[in-house]
């Protein structure tokens, strides 16, 4: 074990690195945090079913800019639409995904 000196933002403790080291490589996720602490599981508690290195499991590009939308929106409470090219850093021509966001009733006008 090495001696580091205390404090610091980044002066984590050997079992930190440990924690990090294993979530980088896919072995640990994160299943929730309790303020800015994050709370660690095995992969397989976290998402049952999922593999690592799975072509499958990618999602498109149009899933990944839908999420970042909605979560962008859900995170702001109450948004204009031009602002969630900003907040997602999707180009304003994505603003159509808006509509069908609000046709599936996930969001409200």
């Amino acid at each position: 074990m090495t001696t580091k000196p205390a404090g610091g933002w980044w002066n984590w403790k050997d079992e930190k690195t440990a924690l990090e080291c294993l979530f980088i490589l896919g072995e640990l996720m994160i299943a929730r945090r309790r303020s800015f602490q994050r709370l660690y599981d095995l992969r397989e508690r976290v998402l049952p079913g999922w593999r690592w290195r799975s072509v499958e499991n990618v999602p498109s590009k149009d899933e990944v800019l839908r999420t970042l939308t909605l979560r962008a929106v859900q995170a702001l409470g109450v948004a204009h639409a031009s602002w969630c090219p900003i907040t997602t850093a999707c180009p304003r021509r994505n603003l159509g995904r808006l509509e069908a966001l609000v046709d599936e009733g996930l969001l409200h006008r």
